[in-house]
């Protein structure tokens, strides 16, 4: 058997593309896998499949070690980002097919399961009603009730109980935004700044959720890379005022990481846009935070439990990055099916319409825990059919 082709599929999924890698075989197996990135680099990933895809075509798909210890010598001078999410996307596809020859699930392949089941949070929560209602076909958040409403009836009574929410920021006219990282809205300028007005809307947001919540359920905050050192202290600082399940922080210097999880009395997780064991090596032998969250995605199968495997040598908990698609899902769930230190497992709730019919296989949700399959590969197909009505056109 041999590798026969490698390309890439590109889906519309509202705010963001869903990209995904497909490799195909001389004997017909296909092996899926997703590198989705909404960072402006799609293009770029494409091109990068398309020349890895010269390097491998006509290779031995079983023999995954070989071709990963190919594509990384090739490129060996140009390491992180777009490349190793290629690497990663070809690795995950190689995978499948490995599990759909043997006809097993990749995680029977590497020794079996340790659970069936994980707890899940809500990732994005409330978020996407702010800024991408309309492509997610939901009741637009845009002020303070809106989002009480949203907390009564759709987060009380949904099963899940953690939900993670991003920087909602009400302004004078009660309309929301998303503060994003790098951008002062209140000055329409470019600034890692915190000022006293933004300050007072962060707590606000909490004060809100706080409110409407059940005792029972927890609230997560994504930080992303919105502050300064200076910044981030003064808020985490404030934010000990408040029971929060985690607080998600981002950073490329890990003393600054460090630092913050040593002010803060609640759990700090960091990580999820590090790439392959040397990057996140650092973070782990210092203890900087927490959690470590591992884009499984991104950093491919092997290295992902690498990374988690060396954590709890550290007694440190890990959590997979994944705010894609189904198939992204069932990836991160073998992940977590294999390691003894996984916390709790991301997903986006509020998505586009046809979120399940790009795929064959549904992950089962219920009463806050997500389920793995028993079928071969990662126990989920592509319908490409479906996928040529939502083609990314951006």
């Amino acid at each position: 058997m041999r590798i026969k082709s490698v390309n890439c599929i590109v889906c519309d999924a509202g705010w963001r593309p869903w990209i995904f890698v497909r490799v195909e075989t001389d004997n017909g197996i296909i092996g899926y896998s997703e590198i989705t990135d909404s960072h402006g680099s799609v293009k770029g990933l494409v091109s990068t499949i398309e020349n890895l895809a010269e390097i491998i075509v006509g290779m031995d798909p079983l023999n995954i070690n070989f071709i990963l210890s190919k594509l990384y010598s090739k490129t060996k001078q140009t390491p992180f980002g777009l490349i190793q999410k290629a690497i990663s996307g070809i690795e995950n596809s190689l995978w499948d097919i490995k599990g759909k020859y043997l006809n097993k699930p990749v995680y029977d392949i590497l020794g079996g399961k340790l659970r069936n089941s994980l707890e899940v949070y809500w990732s994005h929560c409330g978020t996407t009603r702010v800024r991408s209602a309309d492509k997610v076909n939901k009741n637009k958040i845009s002020t303070f009730k809106d989002l009480e409403k949203f907390c009564v009836d759709d987060l009380t009574n949904s099963g899940i109980n953690y939900f993670k929410t991003n920087l909602i920021i009400f302004n004078e006219n009660d309309n929301a935004h998303v503060h994003m990282p790098g951008f002062n809205f209140e000055q329409n300028m470019g600034d890692l700044n915190l000022s006293s007005t933004l300050e007072k809307k962060i707590l606000m947001l909490l004060d809100l959720f706080h409110k409407n919540l059940p005792k029972n359920k927890k609230l997560l905050l994504d930080l992303n890379y919105n502050f300064n050192y200076p910044g981030l202290k003064e808020l985490i600082i404030k934010l000990n005022d408040y029971d929060l399940y985690w607080i998600e922080i981002d950073s490329q210097n890990h003393k600054t990481i460090k630092n913050i999880t040593e002010l803060s009395k609640n759990l700090i997780a960091s990580g999820e846009n590090l790439y392959t064991f040397s990057q996140y090596h650092p973070l782990i032998t210092d203890t900087v935070s927490d959690v470590v969250v591992i884009d499984v995605i991104w950093n491919g199968l092997i290295e992902s439990l690498k990374i988690a495997n060396y954590s709890n040598f550290f007694d440190i908990p890990v959590a997979p990055h994944n705010y894609y698609s189904h198939l992204s899902t069932n990836i991160s769930l073998h992940f977590c099916s294999l390691v003894n230190n996984v916390k709790i497992m991301e997903v986006d709730i509020d998505d586009v319409p046809w979120k399940d019919e790009i795929v064959d296989e549904i992950p089962v949700i219920k009463d806050g825990r997500i389920y793995l399959n028993d079928k071969p590969g990662w126990g989920i197909n592509l319908v490409e059919d479906q996928l040529k009505k939502y083609k990314w056109n951006s």
